[in-house]
């Protein structure tokens, strides 16, 4: 597979929440948790910033860690929890802007979990909750990702959403159902999984994958592809959704700082918030495998891929096999070895008698953050209602002939689409990969499976999402 992405670079941002003891360090003025932290990483040489306001600005070309308060909300049950005598503060953590291939970020990320760690020693607890977050920033260096490569995202994520779901933990995947302010569950509505964008924007007028895949092919710019996540209006005054220009920060694959700031990245967003060195390495090994995947995957072999959606035979360790992911990764995730190592928190943090009730609150957060190790039946009944745009009664599908479906379109694009509409040969290949989407949706359907597909303009096929 060609790989072109030289400069491959990613950030993280991790969401906690601190409990400590009122006047932490003894007498004198109460630290707050951004204060500690920031001293605990400086004492660790981890280069980082606190300083407020705009410190997510970070003029120094994102070479320092930023820490900032958050918006994290507790549930009731969790401020019971929490004794009269702590302070509850939430953090958001954004590292600095790592070079994948070339810094030793696995290390400066070590470094920094066990930071945090050690002021356990002084009472500080640290859990997450479901409104905390892991989100991964990727992207080209100083460069623009490709617009084909943030179609292909998108495409690779709609197709297997199904399998990408058996990684997290059950909160994380299923519809958001709240979407009110004042609701405990503010959180659902921050890492929406795309399927339910494509059964809401009103842009699809179908629940099949492949038009689904087949919408996203026809955005013609990223502002145009990050549309797709979006709502249509009487969804949102339906589900009193308030309005919005741009909704990336309410996917689970947000494309905004692509086109709305200088950042050039695609967030991911969907995974819960955790502190767990393992986990946070595959999951950033995982991420950054498919922007590399994506990034240089021969077009019949992507199409054929992301043909494999419909079928439920293919898995997780088959995807994560197939974008190339570290042997390590993919045994990581298909839980080769299974063991008693938490997922989703610190783990051996120091037992304090006088915090019982946190305990019980950190151990039920850390299982809900882990429940897909933990509570198999309830992740297989969430997946098993979601609507991952096809149906049990899956039709035989030629795989085998996708490359040809390809070829023939390419060819017959030019004879199909009035030539003055074409803008070169991209949007050639981009009407030829939308037209192999809409003939195996027409297959799928047993719609003229054996027969070629007439479409007589491009803004036909425009009008075909």
């Amino acid at each position: 597979m060609a790989n072109l992405l030289k400069n491959l670079t990613f950030g993280i941002e991790l969401e906690l929440i601190a409990a400590w003891p009122r006047q932490l360090y003894g007498e004198g003025p109460q630290f707050s948790a951004v204060q500690a932290i920031h001293l605990a990483l400086l004492g660790a040489g981890v280069a980082v910033t606190s300083k407020e306001p705009g410190w997510e600005d970070r003029h120094d070309e994102f070479r320092h860690w930023g820490l900032k308060p958050d918006l994290i909300r507790l549930s009731p049950a969790e401020t019971a929890a929490v004794p009269q005598n702590y302070a509850v503060e939430s953090v958001e953590l954004a590292s600095r802007r790592f070079d994948f291939y070339r810094d030793d970020w696995r290390g400066e990320i070590k470094r920094f979990i066990d930071a945090v760690a050690r002021l356990d020693n002084v009472g500080a607890r640290f859990f997450t909750n479901s409104s905390t977050g892991l989100h991964v920033h990727v992207g080209n260096g100083d460069k623009d990702l490709p617009l084909r490569t943030a179609k292909n995202l998108m495409q690779l994520a709609t197709a297997f959403e199904r399998v990408i779901d058996t990684i997290h933990s059950t909160n994380r995947i299923a519809y958001p159902k709240i979407f009110r302010p004042e609701a405990s569950t503010i959180g659902d509505f921050f890492h929406t999984p795309l399927s339910w964008f494509h059964l809401n924007n009103g842009k699809t007028q179908s629940g099949m994958l492949y038009d689904w895949l087949g919408s996203i092919e026809l955005a013609r710019s990223i502002e145009a592809l990050n549309k797709i996540c979006s709502v249509s209006e009487p969804v949102r005054r339906e589900k009193g959704i308030l309005e919005r220009i741009y909704w990336g920060h309410n996917s689970s694959y947000n494309l905004d700082n692509l086109h709305l700031s200088d950042l050039g990245t695609i967030e991911f967003r969907q995974h819960a918030g955790t502190l767990d060195f393992l986990e946070i390495l595959h999951w950033v090994m995982l991420t950054t495998s498919m922007i590399r995947y994506c990034s240089g995957a021969p077009v019949s072999a992507f199409l054929a891929l992301c043909a494999h959606g419909i079928d439920g035979h293919f898995d997780l360790r088959d995807l994560l096999s197939a974008i190339e992911c570290p042997a390590d990764t993919v045994s990581y995730f298909a839980r080769d070895e299974e063991d008693d190592e938490t997922i989703g928190f610190l783990g051996n943090l120091l037992p304090l008698a006088a915090v019982a009730d946190l305990d019980e609150l950190i151990a039920h957060n850390d299982v809900e953050s882990s429940d897909r190790l933990s509570d198999e039946a309830l992740r297989e009944a969430v997946v098993a209602n979601k609507h991952y745009g096809y149906t049990s009664n899956v039709v035989h599908i030629p795989l085998e002939a996708i490359e040809r479906y390809y070829t023939e379109a390419m060819d017959s694009v030019p004879h199909r689409f009035d030539k003055t509409s074409l803008l070169g040969s991209e949007d050639k290949e981009l009407l030829a990969r939308a037209l192999v989407w809409h003939r195996l949706s027409r297959n799928y359907k047993g719609e003229e499976a054996d027969e070629e597909v007439h479409i007589s303009s491009a803004s036909r096929l425009d009008a075909w999402i």
